[in-house]
């Protein structure tokens, strides 16, 4: 799934996949889905989830499975960095959170065992 945000006036496209969440920790060495609950029961880091998060899903359109298996922390440091504003993903964090939370949704129900 991909959608067009609004980042400190510039407009980046993100993507958000199944290889999103791997990516994610190979970059941050944290579990997404854990540290996405953690920051909904006001647990965890919230600013420090939603931007490795963003940096993540800006990195993958366009890019070859090697190329995302190669993306690193420098990788989103270095797209972090292109931000002027540490607020502008604050001010986001809402888009980027449903953009992720809307591609891991499935739309397939499950089947019940018949007995």
């Amino acid at each position: 799934m991909k959608k067009t945000i609004d980042i400190d006036g510039k407009e980046v496209l993100f993507e958000a996949t199944a290889i999103t969440p791997i990516i994610y920790h190979n970059v941050s060495g944290g579990d997404l889905v854990k540290d996405m609950e953690e920051m909904d029961e006001g647990t965890g880091d919230a600013f420090m989830t939603v931007s490795m998060l963003a940096g993540v899903m800006a990195l993958q359109p366009g890019k070859t499975l090697t190329e995302l298996m190669n993306v690193s922390r420098t990788d989103v440091y270095e797209w972090l960095m292109g931000i002027d504003s540490p607020l502008a993903l604050v001010e986001q964090a809402k888009d980027i959170m449903d953009l992720w939370a809307k591609s891991s949704k499935t739309s397939v129900s499950a089947k019940k065992k018949e007995k």
